[in-house]
C-alpha cells in the first residue's frame, strides 16, 4: 500500500464575521494551525469570501487566492480553495472555483461549478462546462462544488 495522505478540511464555522479582514485573519489563523499537523492537504468549503459581500467580490477573492498559494508555499502543502473567480468574457460575472494548488504555490487546475443554483443565476454566477482531476504529488484528487453532488453522472466520470 502507498503513502498515506494527511488531509485537513475546514468548513464555513471557522469564518467569523461579515467583513474581508475578519475572514481573512481567520483564514490565515487555520492555515497557520494547519502547519501544526504537517498535512499534505488542506481543503477549504465553497466560496470561503461569500460573507464578506458582493461590493468588492472580486478583490477580496482575489487576496484570498494569494493567501492560499502564498500558504501552500510556505506549509509546504496542497491546497484546494472554492473562491469566486471573475470572468474575462462576462465582466461583472463569476464563476464559483475549485482552485488545485500545489506545495510550490502553483495553481495547477481550476474546476468551475457546473451546476449552479437560482441565486447564483440570479446573482452574478455563471455554470462551468468541464469536471476537473488534477494529478497532485499526492495522488489524483477530483472536485465538485455543493450541488454538483446531484449529477450521478458526473461522479461517474470523475471515478
Amino acid at each position: 500500500m502507498g503513502k498515506r495522505a494527511k488531509v485537513i478540511t475546514w468548513s464555513s464555522d471557522i469564518l467569523p464575521g461579515k467583513d474581508r479582514e475578519t475572514v481573512l485573519t481567520s483564514l490565515r489563523n487555520q492555515l497557520e494551525t494547519s502547519a501544526n499537523y504537517h498535512p499534505d492537504l488542506v481543503c477549504f468549503t465553497e466560496e470561503v469570501m461569500l460573507s464578506c459581500g458582493d461590493e468588492n467580490w472580486e478583490e477580496n477573492n482575489a487576496l484570498a487566492l494569494e493567501l492560499f498559494c502564498s500558504s501552500a508555499k510556505k506549509l509546504h502543502s496542497n491546497i484546494v480553495c472554492c473562491l469566486e473567480e471573475p470572468s474575462l468574457a462576462y465582466p461583472g460575472k463569476s464563476y464559483n472555483t475549485t482552485y488545485f494548488i500545489d506545495r510550490k504555490g502553483t495553481v495547477l487546475k481550476k474546476y468551475r461549478k457546473r451546476h449552479i443554483t437560482f441565486r447564483a443565476i440570479a446573482g452574478h454566477g455563471l455554470s462551468g462546462e468541464e469536471l476537473a482531476v488534477c494529478d497532485m504529488d499526492i495522488g489524483r484528487v477530483g472536485a465538485m462544488i455543493c450541488f454538483d453532488l446531484g449529477w450521478r453522472d458526473d461522479w461517474k466520470a470523475l471515478k
